[in-house]
Protein backbone atom coordinates (compact mmCIF):
# COMPACT_ATOMS: atom_id res chain seq x y z
CA UNK A 1 0.00 0.00 0.00
CA UNK A 2 2.80 2.41 0.90
CA UNK A 3 4.60 1.66 -2.36
CA UNK A 4 1.44 2.44 -4.34
CA UNK A 5 1.03 5.77 -2.56
CA UNK A 6 4.65 6.72 -3.22
CA UNK A 7 4.23 5.92 -6.93
CA UNK A 8 1.10 8.03 -7.10
CA UNK A 9 2.88 10.94 -5.48
CA UNK A 10 5.79 10.62 -7.89
CA UNK A 11 3.48 10.57 -10.92
CA UNK A 12 1.31 13.56 -10.04
CA UNK A 13 -0.61 14.15 -6.85
CA UNK A 14 -2.98 16.57 -8.55
CA UNK A 15 -4.12 13.90 -10.99
CA UNK A 16 -5.59 11.96 -8.09
CA UNK A 17 -7.45 14.80 -6.42
CA UNK A 18 -11.10 14.05 -5.60
CA UNK A 19 -13.30 13.93 -8.68
CA UNK A 20 -15.66 16.92 -8.63
CA UNK A 21 -19.37 16.42 -8.44
CA UNK A 22 -19.61 17.58 -12.04
CA UNK A 23 -16.63 17.43 -14.43
CA UNK A 24 -16.81 20.02 -17.26
CA UNK A 25 -16.30 18.97 -20.87
CA UNK A 26 -14.50 20.95 -23.54
CA UNK A 27 -17.91 21.55 -25.12
CA UNK A 28 -20.66 19.20 -26.21
CA UNK A 29 -21.01 19.62 -29.96
CA UNK A 30 -24.42 18.74 -31.37
CA UNK A 31 -24.06 16.18 -34.17
CA UNK A 32 -26.55 15.10 -36.80
CA UNK A 33 -27.53 12.02 -34.79
CA UNK A 34 -28.05 14.23 -31.72
CA UNK A 35 -30.47 16.40 -33.69
CA UNK A 36 -32.38 13.27 -34.69
CA UNK A 37 -32.43 12.13 -31.06
CA UNK A 38 -33.91 15.41 -29.82
CA UNK A 39 -36.88 14.99 -32.15
CA UNK A 40 -38.11 12.17 -29.89
CA UNK A 41 -38.16 14.29 -26.72
CA UNK A 42 -41.71 14.75 -25.40
CA UNK A 43 -42.49 17.68 -23.12
CA UNK A 44 -45.42 20.11 -22.87
CA UNK A 45 -43.03 23.03 -23.05
CA UNK A 46 -39.59 23.57 -24.53
CA UNK A 47 -37.30 21.27 -22.48
CA UNK A 48 -34.42 22.96 -20.61
CA UNK A 49 -32.12 20.10 -21.58
CA UNK A 50 -30.19 19.11 -24.68
CA UNK A 51 -29.71 15.39 -25.40
CA UNK A 52 -26.77 13.61 -27.00
CA UNK A 53 -25.73 10.12 -28.09
CA UNK A 54 -22.57 8.84 -26.38
CA UNK A 55 -19.47 8.76 -28.59
CA UNK A 56 -15.69 8.64 -28.08
CA UNK A 57 -15.41 12.33 -27.27
CA UNK A 58 -18.03 12.18 -24.51
CA UNK A 59 -16.94 8.85 -23.00
CA UNK A 60 -14.66 10.12 -20.16
CA UNK A 61 -17.26 12.64 -18.96
CA UNK A 62 -20.01 9.99 -19.06
CA UNK A 63 -17.92 7.74 -16.79
CA UNK A 64 -17.32 10.59 -14.33
CA UNK A 65 -21.06 11.28 -14.33
CA UNK A 66 -21.82 7.69 -13.29
CA UNK A 67 -19.22 7.89 -10.51
CA UNK A 68 -20.82 11.11 -9.27
CA UNK A 69 -24.24 9.41 -9.21
CA UNK A 70 -23.50 5.87 -8.00
CA UNK A 71 -20.19 5.79 -6.11
CA UNK A 72 -20.45 4.98 -2.40
CA UNK A 73 -17.62 5.84 -0.05
CA UNK A 74 -15.95 2.89 1.74
CA UNK A 75 -17.21 2.50 5.31
CA UNK A 76 -14.62 0.19 6.92
CA UNK A 77 -11.89 2.78 7.46
CA UNK A 78 -14.48 5.48 8.22
CA UNK A 79 -15.67 3.55 11.26
CA UNK A 80 -12.09 3.01 12.42
CA UNK A 81 -11.44 6.74 12.11
CA UNK A 82 -14.46 7.55 14.26
CA UNK A 83 -13.31 5.03 16.90
CA UNK A 84 -9.66 6.09 16.94
CA UNK A 85 -8.39 6.93 20.44
CA UNK A 86 -5.36 9.15 19.85
CA UNK A 87 -4.65 12.10 17.51
CA UNK A 88 -1.82 10.10 15.91
CA UNK A 89 -4.11 7.15 15.26
CA UNK A 90 -6.75 9.48 13.79
CA UNK A 91 -4.21 11.09 11.47
CA UNK A 92 -3.10 7.65 10.20
CA UNK A 93 -6.65 6.50 9.52
CA UNK A 94 -7.50 9.86 7.92
CA UNK A 95 -4.50 9.52 5.57
CA UNK A 96 -5.38 5.92 4.69
CA UNK A 97 -9.07 6.80 4.23
CA UNK A 98 -8.21 9.61 1.82
CA UNK A 99 -6.07 7.42 -0.42
CA UNK A 100 -8.36 4.41 -0.14
CA UNK A 101 -11.19 6.70 -1.24
CA UNK A 102 -9.18 7.94 -4.24
CA UNK A 103 -8.10 4.45 -5.36
CA UNK A 104 -11.53 2.87 -5.05
CA UNK A 105 -13.07 5.80 -6.90
CA UNK A 106 -10.56 5.45 -9.73
CA UNK A 107 -11.22 1.71 -9.80
CA UNK A 108 -14.97 2.40 -10.13
CA UNK A 109 -14.24 4.88 -12.91
CA UNK A 110 -12.24 2.18 -14.73
CA UNK A 111 -15.12 -0.31 -14.45
CA UNK A 112 -17.54 2.17 -16.05
CA UNK A 113 -15.02 2.96 -18.79
CA UNK A 114 -14.44 -0.70 -19.69
CA UNK A 115 -18.16 -1.37 -19.44
CA UNK A 116 -19.00 1.29 -22.01
CA UNK A 117 -16.20 0.12 -24.31
CA UNK A 118 -17.49 -3.46 -24.30
CA UNK A 119 -21.23 -2.66 -24.41
CA UNK A 120 -21.43 0.38 -26.70
CA UNK A 121 -18.64 -0.77 -29.06
CA UNK A 122 -19.25 0.40 -32.65
CA UNK A 123 -21.61 3.22 -31.60
CA UNK A 124 -18.66 5.02 -30.01
CA UNK A 125 -17.08 5.51 -33.43
CA UNK A 126 -20.28 5.77 -35.47
CA UNK A 127 -23.19 6.87 -33.25
CA UNK A 128 -26.61 5.83 -34.50
CA UNK A 129 -30.13 5.47 -33.11
CA UNK A 130 -30.87 2.26 -34.99
CA UNK A 131 -31.45 -1.18 -33.50
CA UNK A 132 -28.16 -2.97 -32.82
CA UNK A 133 -26.56 -5.48 -30.49
CA UNK A 134 -24.54 -2.54 -29.08
CA UNK A 135 -25.93 -0.37 -26.30
CA UNK A 136 -27.30 3.09 -27.03
CA UNK A 137 -26.36 5.59 -24.31
CA UNK A 138 -28.21 8.91 -24.13
CA UNK A 139 -26.70 11.90 -22.30
CA UNK A 140 -28.32 15.13 -21.12
CA UNK A 141 -26.96 18.59 -20.43
CA UNK A 142 -28.59 21.90 -19.59
CA UNK A 143 -29.18 24.11 -22.61
CA UNK A 144 -27.74 27.05 -20.68
CA UNK A 145 -24.64 25.04 -19.73
CA UNK A 146 -23.83 22.48 -22.39
CA UNK A 147 -20.38 21.73 -20.96
CA UNK A 148 -21.61 19.34 -18.24
CA UNK A 149 -23.47 16.01 -18.32
CA UNK A 150 -26.36 16.03 -15.84
CA UNK A 151 -28.26 12.87 -16.87
CA UNK A 152 -27.79 9.52 -18.61
CA UNK A 153 -29.80 6.47 -19.63
CA UNK A 154 -28.70 3.30 -21.44
CA UNK A 155 -30.76 1.15 -23.82
CA UNK A 156 -29.68 -2.33 -24.88
CA UNK A 157 -31.03 -5.70 -25.96
CA UNK A 158 -31.10 -8.48 -23.33
CA UNK A 159 -32.68 -11.87 -22.73
CA UNK A 160 -36.00 -11.26 -20.89
CA UNK A 161 -35.22 -13.91 -18.28
CA UNK A 162 -34.83 -11.72 -15.19
CA UNK A 163 -31.07 -12.15 -14.92
CA UNK A 164 -28.61 -9.30 -14.53
CA UNK A 165 -25.87 -9.39 -17.13
CA UNK A 166 -22.25 -8.50 -16.40
CA UNK A 167 -21.42 -4.78 -16.68
CA UNK A 168 -18.29 -5.83 -18.60
CA UNK A 169 -19.31 -8.59 -21.05
CA UNK A 170 -16.58 -11.15 -21.64
CA UNK A 171 -17.88 -11.86 -25.13
CA UNK A 172 -20.65 -10.20 -27.08
CA UNK A 173 -21.89 -11.16 -30.51
CA UNK A 174 -22.29 -8.48 -33.16
CA UNK A 175 -25.31 -10.37 -34.51
CA UNK A 176 -28.71 -9.39 -33.07
CA UNK A 177 -30.45 -12.39 -31.49
CA UNK A 178 -34.22 -12.32 -32.27
CA UNK A 179 -34.93 -13.62 -28.73
CA UNK A 180 -33.58 -10.41 -27.16
CA UNK A 181 -35.83 -7.61 -25.92
CA UNK A 182 -35.18 -3.91 -25.10
CA UNK A 183 -33.77 -3.22 -21.65
CA UNK A 184 -33.31 0.10 -19.83
CA UNK A 185 -30.48 0.59 -17.34
CA UNK A 186 -28.08 3.09 -15.74
CA UNK A 187 -30.74 5.79 -15.48
CA UNK A 188 -28.95 8.49 -13.52
CA UNK A 189 -29.35 12.19 -12.75
CA UNK A 190 -26.65 14.26 -11.09
CA UNK A 191 -27.59 14.82 -7.41
CA UNK A 192 -27.68 18.60 -7.88
CA UNK A 193 -30.25 18.26 -10.69
CA UNK A 194 -32.72 15.80 -9.17
CA UNK A 195 -36.35 16.66 -8.59
CA UNK A 196 -36.69 18.56 -11.88
CA UNK A 197 -38.26 15.77 -13.94
CA UNK A 198 -35.15 14.86 -15.94
CA UNK A 199 -35.31 11.18 -14.95
CA UNK A 200 -38.85 10.88 -16.31
CA UNK A 201 -37.90 12.70 -19.53
CA UNK A 202 -34.94 10.36 -20.07
CA UNK A 203 -37.18 7.31 -19.54
CA UNK A 204 -39.76 8.60 -22.02
CA UNK A 205 -37.07 9.47 -24.55
CA UNK A 206 -35.66 5.95 -24.28
CA UNK A 207 -39.12 4.44 -24.69
CA UNK A 208 -39.76 6.56 -27.79
CA UNK A 209 -36.53 5.32 -29.36
CA UNK A 210 -37.47 1.72 -28.57
CA UNK A 211 -40.99 2.07 -30.01
CA UNK A 212 -40.48 4.42 -32.96
CA UNK A 213 -36.94 3.58 -34.09
CA UNK A 214 -36.35 0.02 -32.89
CA UNK A 215 -40.03 -0.84 -33.54
CA UNK A 216 -40.37 -2.82 -30.32
CA UNK A 217 -43.43 -2.78 -28.06
CA UNK A 218 -41.99 -3.80 -24.69
CA UNK A 219 -39.12 -2.78 -22.41
CA UNK A 220 -37.64 -4.31 -19.23
CA UNK A 221 -35.53 -3.06 -16.32
CA UNK A 222 -34.19 -4.02 -12.89
CA UNK A 223 -34.26 -1.84 -9.79
CA UNK A 224 -33.26 -2.43 -6.17
CA UNK A 225 -36.17 -2.69 -3.76
CA UNK A 226 -34.99 0.25 -1.62
CA UNK A 227 -34.22 2.47 -4.63
CA UNK A 228 -36.52 5.50 -4.81
CA UNK A 229 -36.41 5.21 -8.61
CA UNK A 230 -38.90 2.32 -8.28
CA UNK A 231 -41.59 4.93 -7.49
CA UNK A 232 -40.72 6.78 -10.70
CA UNK A 233 -40.92 3.64 -12.82
CA UNK A 234 -44.24 2.56 -11.36
CA UNK A 235 -45.68 6.07 -11.85
CA UNK A 236 -44.99 5.92 -15.60
CA UNK A 237 -46.43 2.47 -16.18
CA UNK A 238 -43.78 -0.12 -15.34
CA UNK A 239 -45.22 -3.22 -13.70
CA UNK A 240 -43.46 -5.54 -11.29
CA UNK A 241 -43.28 -9.02 -12.82
CA UNK A 242 -42.26 -12.38 -11.35
CA UNK A 243 -38.63 -13.35 -11.57
CA UNK A 244 -38.60 -17.11 -12.05
CA UNK A 245 -34.98 -17.57 -10.96
CA UNK A 246 -34.70 -19.99 -8.05
CA UNK A 247 -33.98 -18.53 -4.57
CA UNK A 248 -30.54 -20.15 -4.67
CA UNK A 249 -29.84 -18.69 -8.12
CA UNK A 250 -30.96 -15.24 -7.00
CA UNK A 251 -28.70 -15.44 -3.96
CA UNK A 252 -25.69 -16.58 -5.98
CA UNK A 253 -26.21 -13.69 -8.39
CA UNK A 254 -26.76 -11.12 -5.59
CA UNK A 255 -30.32 -10.47 -6.78
CA UNK A 256 -32.28 -11.11 -3.59
CA UNK A 257 -33.19 -7.42 -3.20
CA UNK A 258 -33.63 -6.60 -6.90
CA UNK A 259 -37.03 -6.41 -8.62
CA UNK A 260 -37.81 -7.00 -12.28
CA UNK A 261 -40.12 -4.63 -14.20
CA UNK A 262 -41.81 -4.62 -17.60
CA UNK A 263 -43.71 -2.01 -19.59
CA UNK A 264 -45.78 -2.44 -22.75
CA UNK A 265 -45.26 0.47 -25.12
Amino acid sequence: MLLVLVLLLLINVKAFSPLPRMRPLLQLAVTEVDESLNQYVEMDTNPPWQFYVLDDAKLPAACVHLVDCFYKEPKALSSRLLNANSPFEKSIYKFLLHWHYQLTKLDTLGVYFLGFLTRVKSRLKKPTLGLSSDSLVILASEKDNDSVIVGLVELCMEQPNGRLTSPIPVSKSDALNPALEPYLCNLSVNPSHRGKGLGKVLCKLGENIVKKVWEKDVIYLHVEQDNTAAVLYESIGYELIPNYMSPWDRKMNSMESINYYKKLL
